[in-house]
């Protein structure tokens, strides 16, 4: 039964047109590969936390344990087992302009392209390793015990 989150924080190094310096925080369900991300301009504790918190609020499994790589995050008053993996990554540099290697960001943040992006992957198409579902449909199966 799928019950974890993997959590990710991947540093960037974007071209001053895109904002600079960016903060991508990804989440992983590694049975389904139900996947949530976000792109933030800076880093909190509070933001961590807020940030978790949505996703375990999004995210179709009944989660029990949430294992982070890259920053450690506090759950208060939440029965979720945090476990903290000190891996840091450097950033990722992006020297050009995020239009010439992604057009659509021309017309939309990137940021609400990788929210698209993971809806698209969360809902848009059936995967025949989860029994013709897509992975949104197939935690939610779970859940209900279909």
């Amino acid at each position: 039964m799928p019950d974890k989150l993997m959590l990710y924080h991947q540093p960037l190094s974007l071209h001053m047109d895109d904002g600079g310096e960016q903060h991508l925080l990804w989440a992983r369900e590694p049975v389904s590969g139900w996947c949530h991300a976000r792109l933030y301009a800076g880093l909190s504790p509070q933001l961590l936390t807020h940030w978790t918190q949505a996703l375990l609020a999004a995210c179709p499994a009944d989660i029990q344990c949430v294992e982070t790589f890259g920053f450690d995050v506090s759950l208060p008053g939440q029965e979720v087992t945090v476990k903290a993996h000190a891996q840091t990554r450097s950033a990722v540099q992006v020297t050009v302009p995020l239009r010439e290697i992604i057009p659509r960001v021309s017309v939309e943040p990137a940021g609400e392209l990788l929210i698209q992006l993971c809806a698209f992957y969360n809902q848009g198409k059936a995967q025949k390793r989860l029994g013709d579902c897509t992975p949104q449909a197939f935690l939610e199966a779970l859940r209900r015990k279909d």
